[in-house]
């Protein structure tokens, strides 16, 4: 289940809640679902102790990479809610089809413009 991953954005006050609705999850005997619950619930503490001092390091165009790839990952999660996983993986191939073109014309397409300037 992939949407799961938005639950990683909840404050740290959700996490006695989180456990209690795992406990309810083992109760009813949805163990599967109640593991993953719990181990959210450590990454959610543990996470930020490992990652504060490994992201205060990195260079901050690092960290803008960082949030464009966990932006389109997010905006791709509701993709996927909207149109369906067959269509995302479709429109996922045309995307990464077009930038491979554009990196190979780019270079060509700039010494274009710097040999003969702006065409109209």
């Amino acid at each position: 289940m992939r949407t799961a991953g938005l639950l990683a954005f909840l404050p740290q006050e959700f996490l006695p809640l989180m456990m209690v609705c795992g406990g309810l999850l083992v109760i009813l005997g949805q163990k599967k679902l109640a593991g993953m619950l719990f181990t959210l619930c450590g990454v959610m503490i543990v996470a930020p102790i490992v990652l504060d001092p490994l992201l205060a390091q990195l260079p901050e165009w690092v960290l803008y990479l960082l949030i464009a790839y966990l932006v389109m990952d997010v905006l791709a999660i509701f993709l996927v809610l909207l149109v369906g996983e067959r269509a995302w993986d479709e429109a996922k191939g045309h995307l990464v089809a077009r930038s491979i073109i554009f990196l190979i014309f780019a270079p060509f397409k700039l010494i274009g413009f710097l040999m003969f300037g702006r065409r109209r």
